[in-house]
């Protein structure tokens, strides 16, 4: 899901988790599997698939099962999220070779952090590849305009 769609949905009141289960049932629906395992994105499970299944526009697999922690008990789980962690991996490295060192895409990351803080500094805003709506991003902007305020 691009940074744009995740701000215009998040600028729109919606909050991630249906974006996140509206985005599975699409996956879902051109797949049409007769099991899906999830792992849950949701505080509580149950609200997860429910808002999966209100996004089903086909009739959906036989069996969803949807859980906390469902990349440890389920090793079809478990590889599904090497594969992503590779992608997001190789992304990044693109990312890097276009823009520059941006660290790991991480928050925690200092050379993120130092990225985003640096790009904000000189060019008044972030990369369109950053999610505005971010908590690093709003905390980076908000102390920018702290700083420019008259003493």
């Amino acid at each position: 899901i691009s940074a744009e769609k995740v701000d215009s949905w998040r600028s729109g009141g919606q909050s991630l988790n249906e974006l996140e289960a509206m985005v599975f049932a699409q996956i879902i629906d051109e797949m049409s599997p007769d099991e899906v395992i999830v792992d849950c994105t949701d505080v509580v499970p149950s609200t997860f698939k429910e808002r999966i299944h209100r996004h089903l526009t086909k009739h959906g697999p036989g069996k969803m099962t949807c859980e906390h922690f469902a990349d440890k008990n389920y090793p079809v789980v478990s590889a599904a999220s090497i594969v992503a962690k590779v992608t997001r991996d190789r992304r990044i490295k693109n990312l890097c070779t276009n823009f520059g060192e941006l660290g790991s895409g991480y928050c925690h990351d200092k050379r993120t952090l130092n990225f985003l803080e640096n790009w904000y500094e000189t060019k008044g805003g972030f990369p369109t590849f950053v999610r505005k709506t971010w908590y690093t991003a709003s905390r980076i902007r908000d102390d920018r305009l702290q700083r420019k305020l008259p003493v």
